[in-house]
């Protein structure tokens, strides 16, 4: 699963696992899309569709 990929299904505030890791892993994707510029494109590949 695309880091990108992660963040977008956080956003639709899933209650399901666990709520340390799901923090964890959306920092990291955060933090992924803020540095690197392939998860950033991919990110706004998302966002332009308007998945996000």
């Amino acid at each position: 699963m695309s880091v990108t990929l992660y963040a977008y299904l956080i956003a639709k505030k899933t209650r399901i696992g666990n709520q340390k890791l799901r923090n964890l892993l959306f920092m990291c994707s955060f933090t992924a899309c803020k540095y690197n510029k392939a998860c950033r494109d991919i990110y706004e590949r998302i966002v332009a569709k308007g998945k996000s």
